[in-house]
């Protein structure tokens, strides 16, 4: 193998770390965000105001 092929083998595993790196990111996020919940009061008249 020459230096080109040893170069793409570079790129195409700098590619699929970064594929992983973002896709566990992107889950991490959703799963944050996701776990936090707010407690929700019943209430028969509807508030707008915040």
């Amino acid at each position: 193998m020459g230096s080109g092929g040893n170069r793409a083998l570079w790129i195409i595993g700098g590619t699929l770390g970064g594929i992983v790196i973002a896709a566990g990111s992107v889950f991490g996020i959703v799963a944050q965000q996701s776990s936090i919940q707010q407690p929700q009061k019943y209430s028969k008249v509807i508030s707008y105001d915040q």
